[in-house]
């Protein structure tokens, strides 16, 4: 991968046709020029960035692109050409100005907040892209608890993803 390189454009004409996987987060990218030609990119990773909608929206031209995390970049908007792409499994855009937008107006209106020392930590159900997820017992329910190992990751912040679960509500319960 490119991570963490300082880059600020990433050129496709530069990069191997063939290519599966492309990671690139933690940059300096603004640009994605000729992105399109790497048709059998099914993964793209450029989240940490500096992309506008405008940059992205030529990534809609990959054809075999199954997943896209673009967290934390300067989308202002998400490129619709994207989300109707025929193979698009996994977005992952928090910490952009448009979804911090919407989830400060969602948890304005959201459900209240739970104090963690009511919270009795269980055994670790699982982990990966930057926490842990453990059962718990929360007033006598059995309840999953996400806890972050640090601020930033592939899907954007941490303070992102607990709003985005704070805004989604309890289980059976819309918001």
């Amino acid at each position: 991968g490119f991570n963490n390189n300082r880059l600020a454009s990433l050129d496709g004409e530069r990069l191997p046709e063939g290519l599966v996987w492309l990671i690139a987060a933690g940059n300096r990218i603004e640009a994605l020029p000729n992105i399109a030609r790497l048709k059998h990119v099914r993964k793209l990773m450029l989240s940490h960035n500096r992309l506008t909608c405008e940059a992205l929206a030529p990534v809609a031209g990959i054809e075999d692109l199954e997943m896209v995390r673009v967290a934390a970049n300067r989308l202002e908007s998400f490129p619709p050409e994207l989300l109707r792409h025929p193979r698009m499994s996994w977005v992952a855009v928090g910490g952009n100005p448009f979804a911090e937008a919407c989830m400060e107006r969602r948890l304005a209106a959201g459900p209240p907040s739970i104090d963690f020392a009511e919270i009795a930590l269980g055994e670790v159900l699982g982990s990966g892209a930057g926490a842990t997820v453990y059962s718990a017992q929360w007033r006598g329910q059995a309840v999953a608890v996400k806890l972050w190992d640090g601020e930033r990751f592939s899907d954007g912040t941490a303070r992102g993803e607990w709003a985005a679960n704070r805004v989604a509500g309890p289980p059976g319960h819309p918001p």
